[in-house]
């Protein structure tokens, strides 16, 4: 059992669960990004890096940022990479009469996400049923957020579970990521994947609640 959000990062770690860019830097930042190994790999290969911070400034000859700047030149072109895609604002109802604001329910899944929202409205009536089927989880900022984001993501899962017609969207979506689940039910290695998740989600969504 993870004594804490430190241990608990690392044991993911060890696992694949979770990977850094840099194994020898610990981040202040998680957005949940997803990469092959054959990417992660790549992003590796990036070496002259800078850690002070955000950017502030571009001038002529030098870039300005948090806790320092590092010089450059006129002729070097800047591509800012550092827009948040994904908008990380606190949580709010998903279904609001006649509004519907997109939000984060599965984690880091935002197609299938919108697929779901879109079922939902499309099969319920009451915004309160809708909502409690949907309920929104917001995007991470910091590893700080996994556990919460990962908790939310196993109690709606299991709600849906409950829903015979929602449970069966759900399995057969192909925006789903466990979609393929079922043509590997015979194998023991499957099985027993399974059998560990049903068995120790319950006791993990509650542990993750106290970290």
């Amino acid at each position: 059992m993870a004594s804490g959000i430190g241990d608990l990062v690392q044991r993911l770690e060890t696992t694949g669960r979770l990977v850094r860019l840099d194994p020898s830097w610990s981040p202040t930042m998680y957005r949940g990004t997803m990469l092959s190994s054959r990417e992660l790999d790549a992003v590796r290969q990036i070496k002259d890096v800078l850690r002070l911070g955000h950017v502030r400034r571009i001038e002529a000859d030098r870039v300005l940022l948090d806790r320092g700047e590092a010089a450059t030149r006129p002729e070097v072109v800047h591509i800012d990479c550092a827009a948040l895609g994904l908008n990380n604002a606190p949580g709010t109802p998903i279904f609001q009469g006649a509004r519907i604001v997109l939000q984060q329910v599965r984690h880091l899944s935002p197609c299938f996400n919108a697929a779901l929202i879109a079922f939902v409205e499309a099969h319920r009536n009451e915004d309160a049923d809708k909502n409690r089927l949907c309920p929104p989880n917001p995007y991470p900022s910091t590893i700080d957020d996994w556990p919460g984001m990962m908790a939310r993501t196993w109690r709606a899962e299991g709600r849906w579970l409950r829903e015979p017609d929602l449970a069966a969207w759900v399995a057969g979506s192909r925006l789903n990521l466990l979609r393929d689940l079922p043509e590997h039910a015979a194998e023991p290695a499957a099985q027993a994947a399974v059998e560990r998740f049903v068995t120790h989600v319950p006791a993990a969504i509650e542990r993750l609640g106290s970290l």
